[in-house]
């Protein structure tokens, strides 16, 4: 997808990139922390003509040893991680002087990025949840947290699932992502809804994340992940105290779509 010239030239320090499908607003802006936070209005970027053209923005402040990261979903809501968009950042900054793999969010530790020979990884902690949860006709279900809250569903068949009558009624009652997975012929078939987005995304690496969690505490082998999009790789580096995922994907899933205009 070639953006518009007119939508191009407004962006300033902004890339757009396809991750697995999933658009993204890559915005590096000069910006304090309190200011970086309150930016919402960033996610007009999303939009051209009314139509929504990207999934999200992220935003990478510089600081002296390490570089700012923070996320607004299309509606302005404000989400501290998106797995896609670290794969971006990488992609992005491995370009530049900065060091990819000192990358801080907001409210969690720092997440350690790698650019390798034909993949990029994503290494970071996550949040496992322990209560089931009833929402409409779904088993019960928990949500674990990898930087972005999914409530994680096993079904008999992905494709079989109208996920966007779930999903609208997930993000509603629960404000969380719906992510759902199938086991088929050995391979773990994923999809998500996005919160915020308020729509199926082609890809989701959060989400995938998400169900690397739930098949390893079913002792499920889920060293892939299949979006409608592309391919996760995923590894269990560590359980106890709490779990470690490294999260890989090959860069020929990792497109820059157009390049915007920088200031002097």
């Amino acid at each position: 997808m070639i953006l518009n010239n007119d939508y191009v030239d407004k962006l300033q320090c902004s890339e757009i990139y396809s991750i697995c499908g999933n658009r993204i607003v890559m915005y590096q802006v000069e910006m304090t922390d309190r200011d970086l936070r309150r930016a919402s209005h960033l996610s007009n970027l999303c939009w051209f003509h009314g139509q929504r053209i990207a999934d999200g923005v992220a935003c990478l402040s510089p600081r002296k040893n390490y570089t700012r990261f923070c996320f607004f979903n299309p509606d302005g809501s404000f989400e501290l991680v998106c797995g896609n968009a670290l794969f971006a950042a990488t992609a992005l900054l491995s370009n530049s002087s900065v060091n990819p793999l000192k990358i801080y969010p907001f409210d969690i530790p720092p997440l350690e990025l790698s650019d390798e020979k034909d993949r990029y990884t994503i290494t970071t902690p996550v949040s496992i949840g322990y209560q089931p949860i009833l929402v409409e006709s779904l088993p019960p279900s928990v949500i674990h947290n990898t930087g972005s809250p999914h409530l994680v569903v096993q079904v008999d068949n992905v494709a079989s699932v109208n996920l966007p009558k779930l999903g609208a009624t997930v993000t509603y009652q629960l404000e969380v992502n719906l992510t759902i997975f199938s086991i088929c012929n050995g391979k773990i078939l994923a999809r998500t809804y996005e919160r915020g987005v308020e729509a199926e995304t082609d890809a989701c690496g959060t989400g995938a994340m998400a169900v690397a969690v739930e098949t390893n505490i079913r002792s499920i082998n889920s060293s892939s992940i299949i979006y409608p999009g592309g391919i996760y790789e995923v590894k269990i580096l560590k359980t106890f105290p709490q779990p470690v995922i490294a999260l890989s994907v090959d860069k020929a899933y990792v497109e820059l779509i157009e390049n915007g205009t920088r200031p002097n």
